[in-house]
């Protein structure tokens, strides 16, 4: 029910939220452990913080967190939810999204489900592993849901280059120019599970 206040994106990446919660009268932090990215949005006037969000210390309480597509990538989950709930607004929200172990998709492609990354994901949840993983730390789910995400072709250059497909990714990056398609997004229902959370 919340309208604005300070919203924190954890992992903001090309900052697509940002933009969406500015607009929508927010002030708005991030974090963003890619230096590359974190200059890029610094340099379009974003407040961007390179520290691991356990590390993170703001100067007043936030009253939205917005964790999407991060928790299974936190090698210490535990004490991320803790630095959360510190940070948190008593009345504030969470927001956060992780692809889920039992969803369709997983059972459907089994091994060769596209969320098994072993040099990215840490950690895989199912909507009850979230629930205790929640609980454990003084939250409530509020509601779930099952959703996908936003991809744009400036983040898949982003992982062409991560991952040293060089070539590639300067082919991508002409292709992008060249039909102006560099902010082109789409939406895909991946089966991922969308959380909201409070204080418990």
């Amino acid at each position: 029910k919340m309208k604005s206040g300070v919203a924190l994106d954890v992992g903001c990446a090309t900052g697509r939220l940002l933009f969406i919660l500015t607009e929508r009268k927010w002030k708005v932090q991030g974090i963003e452990l890619d230096r590359g990215m974190a200059e890029n949005l610094r340099a379009k006037g974003f407040e961007i913080n390179e520290n691991p969000l356990e590390e993170y210390n703001p100067s007043q309480k936030v009253q939205l967190i917005t964790i999407l597509d991060v928790v299974e990538h936190l090698p210490h989950p535990h004490r991320d939810f803790k630095k959360m709930h510190e940070i948190l607004d008593d009345n504030g929200s969470i927001v956060l999204v992780t692809p889920n172990i039992e969803s369709t998709q997983r059972k459907l492609f089994g091994r060769k489900w596209f969320q098994f990354k072993p040099r990215e994901h840490i950690s895989y949840f199912s909507p009850h592993t979230l629930g205790m993983l929640a609980e454990k730390n003084g939250f409530k789910i509020i509601k779930t849901f099952s959703s996908g995400q936003y991809a744009d072709l400036g983040f898949i250059n982003h992982r062409l280059h991560r991952y040293e497909f060089t070539i590639l990714a300067s082919v991508f990056e002409k292709f992008m120019r060249v039909l102006g398609l560099k902010d082109t997004s789409w939406y895909i229902n991946t089966g991922s599970i969308l959380t909201v959370l409070q204080k418990a």
